[in-house]
């Protein structure tokens, strides 16, 4: 990235931090008896906070070793990018079609949502993140 489009990048995102607010938790686990944020409440929140920035981001879905993978592109109209490493989640069970749509859904909402700095996780959402990047680390550092 060209020193102009760094900077023209870190200046809309030191606006779009200013302009992120709170998410409304939209969603609901009777499972669980809680309330989340679910995957349109954390674009939408991002998408009215990039209003007027020149930033827009893009989540690309794949299979990487096997794995539904996630990665998130943040980009800027003149030019500037960042891009997350991809993000594999393991499906339990079978691995049916719906298992693996539930686990791109959550994994893009808790991308962008870290990503973005909110605090829209649950404590066992946090403890999940922690230990997914855990692994991460001790994978990669294999």
């Amino acid at each position: 990235m060209e020193n102009d489009e760094a900077k023209a990048l870190y200046k809309a995102l030191s606006l779009f931090r200013k302009n992120i607010k709170q998410p409304v938790k939209d969603g609901e686990n009777p499972y669980f008896e809680s309330s989340y944020v679910t995957l349109e409440g954390v674009i939408k929140t991002v998408d009215e906070a990039m209003n007027g920035t020149g930033l827009s981001f893009v989540q690309e879905v794949a299979t990487i070793n096997g794995l539904p993978s996630v990665r998130t592109t943040l980009t800027h109209e003149d030019g500037g990018t960042m891009t997350t490493e991809w993000l594999s989640l393991l499906p339990g069970g079978k691995a049916t079609p719906q298992d693996i749509g539930s686990l791109i859904t959550y994994a893009k909402r808790y991308q962008l949502a870290v990503w973005v700095y909110q605090a829209t996780l649950t404590m066992t959402a946090t403890k999940l993140a922690k230990t997914i990047i855990r692994c991460r680390i001790a994978v990669n550092s294999k």
